[in-house]
Protein backbone atom coordinates (compact mmCIF):
# COMPACT_ATOMS: atom_id res chain seq x y z
CA UNK A 1 0.00 0.00 0.00
CA UNK A 2 1.22 3.83 -0.89
CA UNK A 3 0.80 6.63 1.39
CA UNK A 4 0.98 9.94 0.18
CA UNK A 5 -0.79 12.98 0.70
CA UNK A 6 -1.25 16.49 -0.77
CA UNK A 7 0.49 18.84 1.57
CA UNK A 8 -1.05 21.68 0.28
CA UNK A 9 -4.27 20.29 2.35
CA UNK A 10 -2.31 20.81 5.43
CA UNK A 11 -2.11 24.35 6.99
CA UNK A 12 0.13 23.37 9.01
CA UNK A 13 4.25 22.17 9.08
CA UNK A 14 6.32 20.22 11.40
CA UNK A 15 9.65 21.19 12.54
CA UNK A 16 11.96 18.89 14.02
CA UNK A 17 15.33 20.15 15.66
CA UNK A 18 18.45 17.76 16.22
CA UNK A 19 21.32 19.85 17.58
CA UNK A 20 21.74 19.36 21.19
CA UNK A 21 18.43 19.34 21.88
CA UNK A 22 15.91 16.97 20.11
CA UNK A 23 12.26 19.00 19.47
CA UNK A 24 9.32 18.68 17.40
CA UNK A 25 6.94 21.89 16.89
CA UNK A 26 3.82 22.52 14.94
CA UNK A 27 3.71 25.79 12.71
CA UNK A 28 0.18 26.55 11.62
CA UNK A 29 -0.01 28.68 8.67
CA UNK A 30 -1.25 31.99 11.05
CA UNK A 31 1.32 32.05 12.87
CA UNK A 32 1.31 29.90 16.19
CA UNK A 33 3.15 27.55 17.34
CA UNK A 34 2.88 24.66 19.63
CA UNK A 35 5.80 22.58 21.08
CA UNK A 36 4.78 18.60 20.45
CA UNK A 37 5.52 16.79 24.06
CA UNK A 38 7.31 13.51 22.66
CA UNK A 39 7.02 10.42 24.64
CA UNK A 40 9.97 10.54 26.87
CA UNK A 41 11.19 7.00 24.37
CA UNK A 42 15.07 7.31 23.38
CA UNK A 43 14.60 4.15 20.93
CA UNK A 44 11.24 6.65 19.30
CA UNK A 45 13.62 9.62 19.18
CA UNK A 46 16.28 7.60 17.48
CA UNK A 47 13.95 6.99 15.40
CA UNK A 48 12.46 10.02 13.70
CA UNK A 49 15.66 11.82 13.99
CA UNK A 50 17.25 9.23 11.29
CA UNK A 51 14.54 9.62 9.30
CA UNK A 52 14.89 13.41 9.57
CA UNK A 53 18.74 13.56 9.15
CA UNK A 54 18.28 11.32 6.27
CA UNK A 55 15.21 13.19 4.38
CA UNK A 56 15.29 10.96 1.79
CA UNK A 57 13.48 7.29 1.26
CA UNK A 58 15.11 4.68 3.46
CA UNK A 59 14.77 0.88 2.57
CA UNK A 60 12.54 -0.44 4.90
CA UNK A 61 14.08 -3.91 5.14
CA UNK A 62 17.81 -2.67 5.55
CA UNK A 63 17.02 -0.35 8.13
CA UNK A 64 14.67 -2.29 10.71
CA UNK A 65 17.65 -5.11 10.54
CA UNK A 66 20.42 -2.51 11.40
CA UNK A 67 18.35 -0.19 14.10
CA UNK A 68 16.33 -2.65 16.28
CA UNK A 69 17.78 -5.42 18.63
CA UNK A 70 15.42 -7.73 17.39
CA UNK A 71 15.02 -9.03 13.47
CA UNK A 72 12.10 -10.01 11.57
CA UNK A 73 8.88 -9.71 12.13
CA UNK A 74 9.50 -8.27 15.43
CA UNK A 75 11.36 -5.79 14.02
CA UNK A 76 8.97 -4.42 11.73
CA UNK A 77 6.06 -4.67 14.97
CA UNK A 78 8.07 -2.12 16.89
CA UNK A 79 8.76 0.05 14.44
CA UNK A 80 5.03 -0.10 13.66
CA UNK A 81 4.46 0.67 17.47
CA UNK A 82 6.55 3.25 17.84
CA UNK A 83 5.26 5.08 14.76
CA UNK A 84 1.59 4.63 16.07
CA UNK A 85 2.68 6.44 19.37
CA UNK A 86 4.92 9.06 17.56
CA UNK A 87 1.46 9.95 15.70
CA UNK A 88 -0.55 9.83 18.81
CA UNK A 89 1.69 12.26 20.71
CA UNK A 90 1.71 14.76 17.45
CA UNK A 91 -2.44 14.31 17.71
CA UNK A 92 -2.52 14.87 21.57
CA UNK A 93 -0.91 17.99 20.71
CA UNK A 94 -3.40 19.23 17.79
CA UNK A 95 -5.98 18.17 19.84
CA UNK A 96 -4.75 20.89 22.19
CA UNK A 97 -3.86 23.49 20.12
CA UNK A 98 -7.54 22.99 18.33
CA UNK A 99 -8.82 23.73 21.96
CA UNK A 100 -6.80 26.71 22.16
CA UNK A 101 -7.99 27.72 18.29
CA UNK A 102 -11.79 27.63 19.37
CA UNK A 103 -12.49 27.82 15.69
CA UNK A 104 -10.77 26.91 12.43
CA UNK A 105 -9.46 23.57 13.64
CA UNK A 106 -6.44 22.29 12.42
CA UNK A 107 -7.05 18.58 10.55
CA UNK A 108 -6.92 15.48 12.28
CA UNK A 109 -4.61 12.44 11.82
CA UNK A 110 -1.40 13.71 10.23
CA UNK A 111 -0.01 12.00 7.93
CA UNK A 112 4.13 11.56 9.35
CA UNK A 113 5.51 9.15 6.72
CA UNK A 114 4.88 8.51 2.83
CA UNK A 115 5.96 4.62 1.99
CA UNK A 116 5.14 2.46 -1.06
CA UNK A 117 4.70 -1.01 -0.37
CA UNK A 118 6.58 -1.30 2.84
CA UNK A 119 9.71 -1.37 0.47
CA UNK A 120 10.96 2.75 0.94
CA UNK A 121 9.62 4.93 3.90
CA UNK A 122 10.41 8.55 4.26
CA UNK A 123 9.35 11.54 6.21
CA UNK A 124 6.03 13.08 4.45
CA UNK A 125 6.96 16.65 2.98
CA UNK A 126 5.05 18.72 6.20
CA UNK A 127 8.29 18.29 8.03
CA UNK A 128 10.93 20.31 8.54
CA UNK A 129 14.34 19.72 9.94
CA UNK A 130 15.29 23.01 10.14
CA UNK A 131 18.61 23.61 12.35
CA UNK A 132 20.40 20.79 9.95
CA UNK A 133 19.04 22.57 7.06
CA UNK A 134 20.37 25.83 8.29
CA UNK A 135 23.64 24.54 8.88
CA UNK A 136 23.89 22.28 5.67
CA UNK A 137 23.38 25.52 3.67
CA UNK A 138 26.15 27.79 5.14
CA UNK A 139 28.72 24.67 4.87
CA UNK A 140 28.17 24.87 1.40
CA UNK A 141 29.37 28.09 1.36
CA UNK A 142 32.29 27.76 4.18
CA UNK A 143 33.87 24.95 1.84
CA UNK A 144 34.52 27.45 -0.63
CA UNK A 145 37.44 28.88 2.00
CA UNK A 146 39.71 27.10 1.60
CA UNK A 147 40.19 27.71 -1.87
CA UNK A 148 40.46 30.80 -1.34
CA UNK A 149 42.16 31.42 1.65
CA UNK A 150 45.54 32.04 -0.03
CA UNK A 151 44.29 35.17 -1.32
CA UNK A 152 44.22 36.97 2.07
CA UNK A 153 40.99 37.42 4.03
CA UNK A 154 38.21 35.97 3.11
CA UNK A 155 35.40 37.86 1.11
CA UNK A 156 32.72 39.18 3.14
CA UNK A 157 29.62 36.35 2.21
CA UNK A 158 32.07 33.22 3.43
CA UNK A 159 33.17 34.95 6.54
CA UNK A 160 29.27 35.76 7.29
CA UNK A 161 28.59 32.26 6.26
CA UNK A 162 31.30 31.27 8.96
CA UNK A 163 30.28 33.12 12.01
CA UNK A 164 26.23 32.57 11.12
CA UNK A 165 27.06 28.95 11.28
CA UNK A 166 29.02 29.16 14.63
CA UNK A 167 26.05 30.96 16.35
CA UNK A 168 23.65 28.78 14.37
CA UNK A 169 25.07 25.31 16.27
CA UNK A 170 23.33 25.21 19.73
CA UNK A 171 25.32 22.00 20.17
CA UNK A 172 25.81 18.09 18.87
CA UNK A 173 23.77 16.24 16.96
CA UNK A 174 21.33 14.72 19.79
CA UNK A 175 23.70 15.66 22.71
CA UNK A 176 21.31 15.66 25.39
CA UNK A 177 19.71 12.61 24.89
CA UNK A 178 23.55 10.90 24.03
CA UNK A 179 24.19 12.28 27.80
CA UNK A 180 21.12 11.30 28.96
CA UNK A 181 20.06 7.69 27.86
CA UNK A 182 24.01 6.86 26.50
CA UNK A 183 22.44 2.88 27.18
CA UNK A 184 20.47 3.44 24.65
CA UNK A 185 22.64 4.11 21.42
CA UNK A 186 24.42 0.26 22.58
CA UNK A 187 27.15 -0.73 21.27
CA UNK A 188 28.44 3.19 20.83
CA UNK A 189 31.14 2.04 18.79
CA UNK A 190 28.70 1.02 15.74
CA UNK A 191 26.00 3.36 16.43
CA UNK A 192 24.17 4.92 13.81
CA UNK A 193 24.38 8.80 15.54
CA UNK A 194 28.18 8.73 15.03
CA UNK A 195 27.94 9.71 11.72
CA UNK A 196 25.50 12.69 12.09
CA UNK A 197 27.42 13.59 14.92
CA UNK A 198 30.93 13.94 13.60
CA UNK A 199 29.46 15.32 10.15
CA UNK A 200 27.91 18.07 11.79
CA UNK A 201 30.71 18.79 13.90
CA UNK A 202 32.84 18.91 10.79
CA UNK A 203 30.16 21.42 9.74
CA UNK A 204 31.00 23.53 13.08
CA UNK A 205 34.42 23.01 13.44
CA UNK A 206 35.39 23.72 9.75
CA UNK A 207 33.65 27.09 10.59
CA UNK A 208 35.33 28.23 13.57
CA UNK A 209 38.66 27.34 11.73
CA UNK A 210 37.87 29.48 8.76
CA UNK A 211 36.44 32.61 10.91
CA UNK A 212 39.53 31.83 13.35
CA UNK A 213 41.76 32.42 10.13
CA UNK A 214 39.94 35.28 8.81
CA UNK A 215 40.37 37.29 11.57
CA UNK A 216 44.53 36.40 11.51
CA UNK A 217 44.68 37.74 8.02
CA UNK A 218 42.58 40.81 8.45
CA UNK A 219 45.11 41.45 11.50
CA UNK A 220 48.31 40.73 8.75
CA UNK A 221 46.79 43.31 6.29
CA UNK A 222 45.62 46.03 8.92
CA UNK A 223 43.28 47.44 6.76
CA UNK A 224 40.74 48.92 9.25
CA UNK A 225 43.55 50.23 11.90
CA UNK A 226 42.61 47.90 14.01
CA UNK A 227 45.39 44.89 13.85
CA UNK A 228 45.44 44.01 17.56
CA UNK A 229 41.57 43.58 17.54
CA UNK A 230 41.49 40.65 15.00
CA UNK A 231 44.76 38.84 16.38
CA UNK A 232 42.88 38.26 20.02
CA UNK A 233 39.73 37.39 18.23
CA UNK A 234 41.89 35.08 16.32
CA UNK A 235 43.40 34.09 19.34
CA UNK A 236 40.22 33.06 21.41
CA UNK A 237 38.29 31.31 17.99
CA UNK A 238 41.58 29.29 17.60
CA UNK A 239 41.41 28.14 21.37
CA UNK A 240 37.94 27.91 21.12
CA UNK A 241 38.43 25.00 18.38
CA UNK A 242 41.21 23.70 20.21
CA UNK A 243 38.92 22.74 23.04
CA UNK A 244 35.80 21.52 21.38
CA UNK A 245 37.11 19.35 18.68
CA UNK A 246 38.17 16.67 21.35
CA UNK A 247 35.96 17.12 24.16
CA UNK A 248 34.58 13.68 23.62
CA UNK A 249 35.39 10.57 21.58
CA UNK A 250 32.10 9.79 20.18
CA UNK A 251 33.63 12.05 16.97
CA UNK A 252 34.70 8.91 15.01
CA UNK A 253 37.83 11.18 14.03
CA UNK A 254 38.77 11.70 17.39
CA UNK A 255 40.96 8.82 18.52
CA UNK A 256 44.68 9.07 19.71
CA UNK A 257 48.01 6.92 18.59
CA UNK A 258 48.77 3.33 19.30
CA UNK A 259 51.71 1.24 18.00
CA UNK A 260 49.28 0.75 14.81
CA UNK A 261 47.39 4.05 14.29
CA UNK A 262 48.51 7.95 14.37
CA UNK A 263 46.58 9.63 16.15
CA UNK A 264 42.92 11.43 14.30
CA UNK A 265 42.96 14.22 12.60
CA UNK A 266 39.97 15.93 14.80
CA UNK A 267 43.49 15.57 17.56
CA UNK A 268 46.04 16.59 14.88
CA UNK A 269 43.84 19.81 14.05
CA UNK A 270 43.10 20.64 17.59
CA UNK A 271 46.72 20.38 18.58
CA UNK A 272 47.40 22.94 15.72
CA UNK A 273 44.29 25.39 16.76
CA UNK A 274 46.05 25.41 19.88
CA UNK A 275 49.58 26.05 18.51
CA UNK A 276 47.95 29.25 16.48
CA UNK A 277 46.39 30.20 20.16
CA UNK A 278 49.42 30.21 22.04
CA UNK A 279 51.57 32.05 19.52
CA UNK A 280 48.84 34.73 19.29
CA UNK A 281 49.04 35.15 23.51
CA UNK A 282 53.19 34.87 23.01
CA UNK A 283 53.33 37.50 20.08
CA UNK A 284 50.72 39.48 22.29
CA UNK A 285 52.39 38.84 25.99
CA UNK A 286 49.48 37.62 27.44
CA UNK A 287 51.15 35.33 29.59
CA UNK A 288 47.94 34.71 31.96
CA UNK A 289 45.95 33.71 29.00
CA UNK A 290 48.91 31.51 27.24
CA UNK A 291 49.17 29.55 30.85
CA UNK A 292 45.43 29.53 31.29
CA UNK A 293 44.88 27.66 28.09
CA UNK A 294 47.48 25.63 28.00
CA UNK A 295 46.75 24.06 31.15
CA UNK A 296 43.01 23.71 30.05
CA UNK A 297 43.92 22.04 27.40
CA UNK A 298 46.59 19.41 28.78
CA UNK A 299 44.20 18.58 31.46
CA UNK A 300 40.96 17.85 28.95
CA UNK A 301 43.74 15.73 26.93
CA UNK A 302 45.04 13.61 29.76
CA UNK A 303 41.32 12.85 30.36
CA UNK A 304 39.94 12.32 26.93
CA UNK A 305 42.54 10.40 26.13
CA UNK A 306 42.54 8.39 29.29
CA UNK A 307 46.48 9.45 29.80
CA UNK A 308 47.65 8.56 26.24
CA UNK A 309 47.96 11.70 24.94
CA UNK A 310 51.49 13.32 24.69
CA UNK A 311 51.98 17.09 23.10
CA UNK A 312 53.50 17.09 19.27
CA UNK A 313 56.74 18.11 18.58
CA UNK A 314 55.66 22.41 17.60
CA UNK A 315 53.17 22.51 20.45
CA UNK A 316 56.15 21.45 22.96
CA UNK A 317 58.41 23.86 20.99
CA UNK A 318 56.01 26.69 21.77
CA UNK A 319 55.50 25.76 25.32
CA UNK A 320 58.86 25.39 25.37
CA UNK A 321 60.08 28.91 24.11
CA UNK A 322 58.04 31.11 26.76
CA UNK A 323 59.64 29.22 29.31
CA UNK A 324 63.51 30.29 28.08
Amino acid sequence: MSSHANTASYPYTLSISLLKKFEVVIHTADGMSYRVPISPNAMRVQLLAYFAWKRDKIRIEKFLNGFFPVKGKAAQSAFHAHVRLVKGDIQDAIDRLNTKRGTDPLPTNPALFEHKKQYWWKLFSIWQVTDLEKVEAYARIVQKAERLSSLGPIPEHIRQACHALVAAYPGDFLEEMLLAYPEEFQPMVTSWVREPYTLYRENYLQALWWAAEDEWQRGKANADGQPLVHFDQSAKLFEKYAMYACNGRLDTRVYFPTEKLHEGPRVFMSEEALCRSLTIYKARGRTQDFETCKRAYTRQMERISRGVWKPGEHLREIIQSIIQ
